[in-house]
């Protein structure tokens, strides 16, 4: 019976979760708040011993790596941010004055 269960059962689930975790992007036209969502969903799994703002600062890392946009991640980062609704405000802010740069500059935006 164990061996169904780790093969099969909540026992893999989080490695399974830590290693989805490592490897989410953001996909094409997903929306920052459904990625945010996902990852915070993503990080509970795997940590469950860990303090909840342990926790938070691990979800912050892998959303920002998640974004799959250097100049957000080194934005992010740059600002030392450590908890995932904060990268998640900081990252619509960046993302929308990308935007509008690129609407009123196209010749600036690569």
């Amino acid at each position: 019976m164990s061996k169904i269960r780790q093969r099969f059962g909540e026992s893999t689930q989080p490695e399974r979760c830590k290693l989805e975790l490592k490897n989410r992007r953001r996909r094409p036209a997903e929306s920052l708040q459904n990625l945010h969502a996902n990852i915070r969903h993503l990080a509970i799994l795997p940590f469950p011993q860990l303090e909840n703002t342990v926790r938070e600062v691990v979800a912050c890392h892998y959303f920002i790596d998640a974004l799959d946009n250097p100049t957000l991640e080194l934005a992010l980062r740059e600002r030392l941010v450590k908890h995932p609704d904060i990268a998640l405000t900081e990252a619509l802010k960046l993302e929308l004055w990308q935007e509008r740069l690129a609407e009123s500059q196209p010749e600036l935006v690569q």
